[in-house]
């Protein structure tokens, strides 16, 4: 318990200046991210996109990353949004490396111009080569089936 209970600490050590963090900490501990470093954790506000996702059906919040540097590909990740927490996945890389692709799961509404942070948790693959809608459509759909699980666990 003391390796946990020292991860927290430096969690909330680093994001002291704001209390949103902890309203994302305990789906983070139970999603299984106790690793070391301390997560990678993205916050800003969403802007509007060219909404190709939603037409896929896995609508996006945009987060415009700025000069954070993140690996490429597509993660499972937490999303905080008024002290509430959701598991997410999220997608970075062509066409829009400077932007942070972020699908809620079990959310409907309207995200535009509120803040989200962003924890990621895992990455599960780099960006690929697809040539059709349908190839991107299908991926996408098998992405979220492993993000999902990845909460499971």
């Amino acid at each position: 318990m003391e390796p946990l209970r020292k991860h927290c600490m430096m969690i909330l050590k680093r994001n002291r200046a704001s209390l949103r963090y902890l309203a994302y900490l305990p789906l983070f501990l139970l999603a299984g991210c106790t690793s070391e470093p301390p997560p990678t954790i993205i916050s800003g506000k969403v802007v509007e996109g060219q909404h190709m996702a939603c037409q896929l059906g896995y609508p996006t919040a945009n987060i415009l990353l700025g000069d954070k540097k993140i690996q490429e590909g597509v993660y499972a990740c937490t999303a905080a949004l008024d002290f509430n927490t959701y598991r997410s996945m999220c997608y970075t890389g062509f066409p829009n490396p400077n932007i942070l692709e972020v699908h809620l799961f079990q959310f409907e509404g309207n995200l535009y111009g509120k803040t989200l942070d962003v924890t990621l948790i895992k990455h599960l693959r780099p960006p690929l080569k697809l040539n059709s809608q349908e190839q991107l459509q299908a991926q996408i759909h098998k992405d979220a089936a492993e993000c999902w699980e990845s909460f499971q666990h």
